[in-house]
């Protein structure tokens, strides 16, 4: 399938759809958004939000989503299977997907298996919320 390995700006929103695999997105002043990927996304930016649609959970790299001003919001299949760790220090953390709730040793930070885990997911922001929804396909 298609694949980008690296995409970057300083001031603009990446949007990136029907791409399986995606190394690294990277912007400064901006959000990121990835629809229909495979769960092979590392998106980070400073001053935005980062919103992905993971079309299928699957592999070993994972999915990283990183901001410092803004939210993270991660849409998967309900049926996904993975390792979520999630750690925003000034909001809130939802998942609408059931969780088995791990311990962790740092106060604001979540762990805990999607279905029976395995694909690793980490999600940190320090100014914002962070939000598992399932994925709604649509017609």
């Amino acid at each position: 399938g298609a694949k980008v390995e690296h995409l970057g700006t300083v001031n603009g929103t990446l949007r990136i759809a029907g791409v399986d695999e995606v190394e690294e997105l990277r912007t400064v002043n901006g959000n990121i958004e990835v629809y229909g990927a495979d769960s092979t996304v590392h998106a980070r930016t400073t001053n935005g939000n980062v919103r992905l649609e993971l079309s299928h959970v699957h592999g070993v790299a994972g999915t990283i989503a990183e901001t410092t001003n803004g939210s993270v919001i991660l849409a998967l299949p309900a049926d996904s299977q993975a390792d979520l760790e999630a750690r925003c220090l000034n909001g809130n953390f939802l998942s609408e997907l059931p969780m088995a709730m791990q311990g962790s040793l740092k106060p604001r930070e979540m762990r805990g298996k999607l279905g029976q885990g395995g694909v690793p997911i980490k999600l940190h922001t320090i100014n914002g919320g962070i939000r598992v929804v399932a994925l709604r396909t649509t017609v």
